[in-house]
């Protein structure tokens, strides 16, 4: 489950190869490892970014012009649509390496134990910056509006019910910005793993005083800075992993 949910986020750099309207054809594919469902920004090269004491031509600046979703994937190709903006032949797709904000949320009748140990594989990936709700309703679209109040990318659902077998797990992952689902993923949990996880449970105790903050930066960073980026007079933190630069 940890592996397919991740594989949506792999960081990829195509080229959109040919468009015909909303239309496009992109020059990667399986080989690629692209799945259908993915989401891809659309940028366009413009002038060449000079270093200022050097004169040493450092790569282009970027500009995003749009995002494409993918329809169909084939061995060194896929096509999509166009969702926001534009696209021309020529101009870059990325999925960057910059941590994808996703509302992790939980349902009552969810095992508590699986879902916090899936909580916790899917932070070590280092691909997702997960965001906590204490929502009770499991409608998604009031999920969604909550994802999108704390700014998500994605928001997450987990399910679950017992089986003769052990516990069905459930996940339902979900584009916030439209409200698209764009995975379900069922996995069966032998009663034996599950029991295990409540075993171990017991010898880590919650402890008691000596309260911590702890605040968690949704990117994964080479480079820090602050400045008063917007002119609002307030301080943003500027980080940089060496090609993304995220606020």
């Amino acid at each position: 489950m940890r592996d397919e949910t991740i594989a949506y986020f792999k960081p990829i750099t195509g080229k959109v190869t040919m468009t015909d309207g909303e239309k496009v054809v992109v020059n990667v594919g399986i080989k690629d490892a692209v799945k259908k469902g993915m989401r891809f920004n659309i940028l366009k090269e413009e002038a060449p970014f000079i270093h200022p004491v050097t004169k040493e031509p450092l790569g282009r600046i970027e500009a995003l012009i749009g995002k494409l979703e993918i329809k169909d994937v084939n061995a060194d190709s896929s096509s999509g649509i166009i969702i926001e903006g534009k696209a021309q032949e020529g101009d870059k797709i990325r999925i960057s390496e910059i941590k994808v904000n996703t509302l992790f949320f939980q349902s009552k009748d969810a095992d508590w134990n699986l879902s916090d140990s899936y909580y916790r594989t899917l932070k070590e990936t280092g691909r997702l910056n997960l965001i906590d709700t204490g929502m009770e309703t499991e409608i998604p679209s009031e999920i969604i509006k909550e994802a999108k109040r704390l700014h998500a990318d994605v928001a997450l659902l987990i399910t679950s019910h017992k089986t003769d077998a052990g516990t069905l797990l459930t996940q339902r992952l979900f584009w916030v910005s439209d409200g698209l689902q764009f995975s379900e993923i069922n996995t069966n949990i032998d009663i034996a793993y599950t029991k295990e996880l409540k075993f171990a449970e017991g010898f880590l105790p919650l402890q008691q005083g000596g309260a911590s903050i702890q605040i968690g930066v949704p990117v994964s960073a080479k480079l820090m800075t602050t400045a008063d980026v917007d002119g609002d007079g307030k301080q943003e933190i500027v980080f940089s992993n060496g090609k993304d630069v995220s606020l």
